[in-house]
């Protein structure tokens, strides 16, 4: 019993705190309130402001990361459990938009001011979202530029449909608009919540996807915009939205390849365009491969694959259809690349898809997209299919013909299935223009239900216009240049003569030009690099025929670079 009452004794002698002097002097002391019996004796002043140290190892100190190998240089965060003490910021480490690093470990500091049991307590590492740093890089980029973020984007809204959208109708316009705000700086946070892209949840993956949809849309739709249009360093835009776009597609592009949708194809086609108009051709090429591979493997040629989707989905995935079969006949015709999408490179397992539908894009209520109009613009995108279409086609027809050829050469037989076909074709071809409904073929004369509906809608219908009739007179001299090489100019009903061949051509650049004299310039401008391929490729050749060549200096180089956006 006295044992243990000693111990307790003990105990509580452990408890009271020396006071300053005894505890520097180590010497033992009473700690007798206000003064121990020692600094009583000597007369000095007694103090007990000094803290308490617990026994045991000390707390760890708070010291800087030393410099990483590529030179960045980052500071420790801390985090204090007590109120009292401030916190300082994690800094974002790394400049690059992909980046993934980890941020250096907190720890929580010690400070006099906390109690004597607090306890030190090392965090775990969290790592950095990848996809929060690239719409903080995207945001800070637009910040950084005069106007303001909503102004782009808002901008970029209302050109898309007046530039865009009337010859590439592959989104829905409302959907658009209510999703802008994820562009905004305010929707950062559900970005920065994406810590882990290897194990993307279905809501992560569209967010992340419908990210990358807006980005690469106004990426597509500053290429098309004029120089004189109100959104300021257009260059530095169109570069933003890219990188943005590309940035997150890294981020989801596993899972968007496992749950693809319209919105997969349009951001692939909508890089490759944008990646066109800087001058990157290899690289446009290679994505609008990877579209075209993704529309193989969701099998949009075969009507079946249609069948249980929704009314939107199913009329977003027949235009990017049409759109990617006149992408990939443009690239074999022009650019001499292996079709993908015709029926003769298909299994004849399939349903051919019908394009025309009568599911509406625009919302109800506008009087600047009322019916009609959705109705006349859409004829104009399926026009320009069916023209890439009957080339291609005649061009195929000549291909096998030269197949079946006997050693002694072509001769004309007005009874041979094969010859008839492409007479045909071509006749039809040549008639295409005479078929085009009042409002392309004059549009000046299209009249909507107010002046401001019938401005808008009159200047959409000059772009189809302009895209369609200088597409038709490319394609005119790309098929008598071809029939030339074969030895099939009578097929066209001309001769084998090259001064008369040579005058055909000239009256082909004839008939463009007396054309396009008659179109806005506006209207040229908007249609951007594809139309841009098309008069280098006419140009080219009527060079050369007035030069006396017939092929340009090398035979394995194009004439012009691969469309992928019409």
């Amino acid at each position: 019993m006295r044992l243990r009452q000693a111990g307790r004794q003990a105990r509580q002698g452990l408890v009271s705190q020396a006071c300053e002097l005894c505890r520097r002097r180590k010497v033992k002391c009473d700690a007798d309130r206000p003064e121990c019996g020692n600094c009583r004796a000597l007369k000095l002043a007694c103090e007990y402001s000094a803290q308490r140290k617990k026994r045991g190892p000390k707390p760890r100190a708070l010291s800087t990361v030393e410099n990483r190998d590529d030179g960045e240089e980052t500071q420790t965060s801390t985090i204090n459990l007590s109120p009292s003490i401030t916190q300082t910021p994690v800094p974002i480490i790394g400049s690059s938009p992909l980046s993934s690093v980890v941020t250096p470990t907190p720890i929580i500091a010690f400070s006099p001011q906390t109690e004597a049991g607090s306890a030190c307590i090392a965090l775990a590492p969290r790592n950095e979202s990848a996809a929060g740093k690239v719409h903080q890089t995207l945001t800070s980029t637009l910040e950084a530029l005069a106007q303001s973020p909503e102004h782009i984007i808002e901008e970029c809204i209302d050109m898309n449909m007046l530039l865009r959208f009337p010859t590439i109708p592959v989104i829905q316009p409302e959907t658009i608009r209510q999703s802008s705000h994820l562009l905004l700086p305010a929707s950062r946070h559900l970005f920065d919540a994406i810590t882990n892209t290897n194990q993307t949840s279905s809501s992560q993956g569209n967010l992340m996807r419908t990210f990358a949809h807006l980005t690469t849309v106004f990426a597509c739709v500053c290429c098309r915009m004029p120089k004189s249009s109100n959104l300021d360093g257009r260059e530095a835009v169109i570069t933003a939205f890219l990188e943005a776009t590309r940035g997150m597609m890294a981020c989801c592009e596993d899972w968007d390849v496992s749950h693809a949708n319209s919105t997969s194809l349009v951001i692939r086609l909508d890089q490759s365009a944008a990646q066109h108009h800087l001058g990157k051709t290899r690289a446009s090429w290679l994505m609008m491969g990877q579209a075209i591979r993704l529309a193989l493997d969701m099998r949009l040629y075969d009507e079946a694959s249609y069948q249980d989707l929704d009314p939107l989905e199913s009329k977003l995935r027949r235009n990017i259809y049409g759109l990617l079969c006149v992408g990939d006949m443009s690239a074999s015709i022009l650019n001499n690349r292996p079709l993908a999408f015709h029926e003769i490179c298909l299994d004849e397992t399939y349903t051919p898809v019908e394009l025309y539908g009568d599911f509406r894009l625009f919302p109800a209520g506008d009087s600047l997209f009322e019916p009609p109009y959705e109705q006349r613009f859409h004829q104009g995108f399926y026009l320009c299919h069916g023209l890439w279409k009957s080339a291609t086609d005649i061009l195929l027809d000549m291909k096998l013909l030269t197949q079946t050829l006997t050693p002694s050469g072509f001769q004309l037989r007005s009874q041979d299935p094969s010859q008839q076909r492409i007479m045909q074709s071509y006749m039809s071809f040549c008639g295409l223009l005479d078929s085009l409904p009042a409002w392309l073929r004059d549009p000046e004369r299209h009249i909507a239900g107010d002046e401001i509906a019938t401005a808008f809608q009159q200047r959409t219908f000059w772009y189809q216009r302009a895209d369609i009739v200088v597409t038709f007179h490319c394609l005119r001299l790309v098929i008598l240049q071809r029939a030339a090489q074969k030895g099939f100019c009578a097929l066209l009903g001309l001769t084998d003569d090259l001064d008369m061949l040579a005058l055909r051509k000239i009256e082909i650049a004839s008939d463009l030009v007396s054309v396009v004299e008659g179109i806005p310039f506006d209207a040229l401008q908007v249609n951007g690099e594809p139309l841009v391929v098309i008069f280098t490729t006419l140009v080219t050749t009527v060079s050369l025929t007035l030069t006396g060549r017939e092929t340009p200096p090398d035979r394995g180089q194009p004439i012009g670079n691969c469309t992928p956006e019409r």
